[in-house]
């Protein structure tokens, strides 16, 4: 019965620290206009005739917490329609090692993707990480990444025909693309509760686990007479 009762009790910490608001799905970063508009796109692999080219672009949380999800409006083109998304880290201002990989086909409208997170790494605030998009046939197939007008984020692009990743500047925009902006994407994550939250909760669960074990020994004491 006791052994019963405390695998009850694990079950509801777990449940109760699950359900607490700290944990939930929250929004550490976008860089969308409002209302997640966007428009035009950065080409993903076949940029031109000369060149290929990953697009990169880094972004900092603000708390702590598991990545939950990324969205990004992306679209397909021509070519094989195989892509890859990495949420990576920061090696020296240019993207490093990959925390999560997603592989994808997508739709050849304009669409905005959802990608909910499998591994769920964490993500440390003030921190810097990367999303980091490229095509799996950089020589054959051409895809778009939508693009916030008008909000000139600075961001990486990796060329195929140098091979080393460079960076376009805010100012490059006023030279050559005043219209457009930085990659639109938004990152979210599973919020780590405060220590403080944590013991109160399972500072609750044994005081209920005291309590009733307290009662069950009362109930089994003969009374005397």
């Amino acid at each position: 019965m006791k052994r019963h009762l405390i695998v009850l009790t694990l079950i509801g910490a777990i449940t109760l620290i699950a359900g607490v608001p700290g944990l939930a799905s929250t929004l550490v970063y976008s860089s969308f206009e409002p209302e997640d508009t966007f428009s035009g796109g950065w080409s993903i692999g076949r940029a031109s005739i000369t060149f290929s080219q990953d697009i990169a672009v880094s972004f900092t949380p603000g708390f702590d917490g598991s990545l939950h999800s990324i969205q990004v409006p992306i679209w397909h083109a021509t070519g094989p329609n195989e892509y890859e998304i990495r949420v990576a880290e920061d090696s020296g201002g240019i993207p490093g090692a990959t925390l999560e990989l997603f592989a994808k086909s997508f739709p050849a409208s304009s669409t905005m993707v959802t990608l909910n997170s499998v591994e769920n790494p964490m993500l440390s605030a003030g921190s810097t990480y990367w999303i980091w998009m490229t095509a799996v046939n950089l020589e054959e197939t051409r895809g778009s990444w939508g693009y916030v007008g008008n909000k000139q984020h600075e961001f990486s692009y990796w060329l195929s025909s140098n091979g080393d990743w460079r960076v376009f500047e805010a100012a490059d925009y006023l030279n050559s693309l005043p219209n457009a902006g930085g990659p639109a994407f938004a990152v979210y994550a599973n919020g780590i509760p405060e220590p403080s939250t944590i013991l109160l909760t399972l500072g609750g669960l044994v005081a209920l686990l005291t309590a009733a074990n307290r009662r069950r020994i009362g109930a089994s004491v003969p009374s005397s007479r």
